[in-house]
């Protein structure tokens, strides 16, 4: 008797959640990648034309094109795929890649903003402990002991960006503030 209703309050709460939601599937697609990885962490470009992801591991991060059917790796770099984002443009993509020194045991973190038309990439900033990188418009947002690089360079004070977790606490850029 238990079970029963346990099914049918879950399968209720589903329909709530869709209807409220609105979600309409218009395709389903399995895209094409090996089997010899397993795959996370998902995310779209912002034409939808492509999906970025990475491994479970979040070592490297690739591009899938829907246009060209092809996959292709943007960076190898370690824990890179745990931590990037893609420009509003769909032209850039920031991330965050760990280093481990071996002889001291010190782990070193840096920014990393890479084109993709290009291919040319460049480190905006090195740490123990630097931010996961994230995009307020064109501008690259990173905090680094607790001070955010790039905040001033904000236009646009209606947006709202993530900057993620600072002493416990959840970072936000609003109004083109830090709160």
């Amino acid at each position: 008797m238990m079970r029963r209703t346990t099914t049918i309050s879950a399968l209720v709460f589903a329909v709530v959640l869709t209807s409220e939601a609105q979600l309409r599937i218009t395709k389903v697609e399995k895209l094409p990648l090996s089997t010899s990885q397993e795959w996370a962490h998902p995310r779209f470009s912002p034409d939808g034309k492509r999906i970025y992801f990475t491994t479970v591991q979040g070592n490297g991060i690739w591009v899938y094109s829907f246009q060209s059917r092809a996959t292709r790796q943007i960076t190898a770099d370690a824990k890179s795929g745990g931590a990037f984002n893609i420009s509003p443009d769909g032209n850039q993509i920031v991330y965050r890649r760990s280093l481990w020194d071996r002889k001291t045991k010190t782990r070193r973190q840096e920014i990393v903003l890479k084109n993709l038309s290009t291919g040319s990439s460049r480190v905006l900033a090195s740490g123990p402990d630097v931010s996961v990188p994230v995009f307020s418009q064109d501008i690259v947002l990173y905090s680094i002991k607790g001070e955010t690089k790039n905040l001033a360079s904000i236009r646009n004070l209606d947006e709202v960006s993530i900057l993620g977790i600072e002493e416990t606490k959840i970072a936000l850029v609003r109004n083109g503030k830090k709160v």
